[in-house]
């Protein structure tokens, strides 16, 4: 009777052990995405800044002051576009690389 508790103590405190590895994996794996976006944030300002210092000059080069809104809301819809583009370009550069979207692939799942 004692082998056996000792067996099931020893099983359960296996299982806690792997599950702590398990977590600290996840929380590490959080952490270091969390860094990452921050980076990614951090980058994303300065050419935040760098294209909106260049849409101010080139509103002062066309001499449109007064519809400086109007350029500004064109400026941002050409940067989206272009954004969404870039966007599915690397949406199908990843499905490429993971091979979803194939021939082959969609042969393997019939």
């Amino acid at each position: 009777m004692l082998e056996v508790m000792r067996t099931r103590i020893k099983d359960h405190t296996e299982k806690v052990k792997k599950t702590a590895k398990e977590v600290n994996k996840e929380i590490r794996k959080h952490i270091i995405t969390a860094v990452t976006a921050a980076f990614a944030f951090m980058i994303a300002l300065f050419w935040r800044d760098l294209i909106q210092e260049g849409i101010n000059k080139l509103i002062e080069n066309v001499g449109a002051n007064g519809d400086s809104y109007f350029y500004k809301i064109l400026m941002a819809l050409v940067v989206t576009v272009i954004c969404v583009f870039g966007i599915v370009f690397f949406a199908r550069l990843e499905k490429k690389d993971l091979g979803e979207g194939t021939k082959e692939s969609e042969k393997k799942k019939a």
